[in-house]
């Protein structure tokens, strides 16, 4: 059984060196509405703003592997919930004939376009990590210490 132990181990220990080089090249800039048009943008805003929560407590797990404090599921339910209602309201925003995809012609448009670049990013860190979790946790030993 220690050897499985030892497995595992080794496994989350691969997953956290190669998370930490995925996201030491990757610098992540979330642009930040102006007061005047954040009523307008408030629903990117919540969105990016749920996608940095569950970021940010992946990479504090991740981060802090020696710390005992388990990674609670109910906090990351609600940012993921409101990150799925935020994600279909934008999709169907960016199809209709409205949404611009030419260059910003105002400040509103030029928030749009860079929290649409940051929404992009956040989803791509966190799929990084989920890859390597699922990964690691579809490995043969680690599944004989889960069972």
């Amino acid at each position: 059984m220690a050897w499985a132990y030892a497995a595992a181990d080794d496994a989350i220990r691969q997953a956290h060196a190669v998370v930490s080089r995925a996201k030491s090249i990757q610098p992540l800039s979330v642009p930040v509405p102006f007061f005047d048009f954040r009523p307008q943008v408030g629903h990117i805003e919540n969105a990016l703003n749920a996608l940095q929560r569950i970021d940010y407590v992946l990479e504090v797990d991740i981060a802090n592997e020696g710390d005992d404090i388990p990674l609670d599921v109910e906090l990351m339910q609600t940012p993921a919930w409101i990150v799925q209602e935020h994600t279909a309201y934008l999709s169907n925003e960016s199809r209709s004939p409205t949404s611009g995809t030419s260059s910003p012609r105002n400040a509103a448009a030029a928030y749009e376009e860079a929290a649409a670049e940051a929404f992009r990013a956040l989803l791509q860190r966190i799929d990084e990590v989920v890859n390597i979790v699922t990964a690691m946790l579809a490995d043969p030993w680690v599944q004989r210490v889960i069972s």
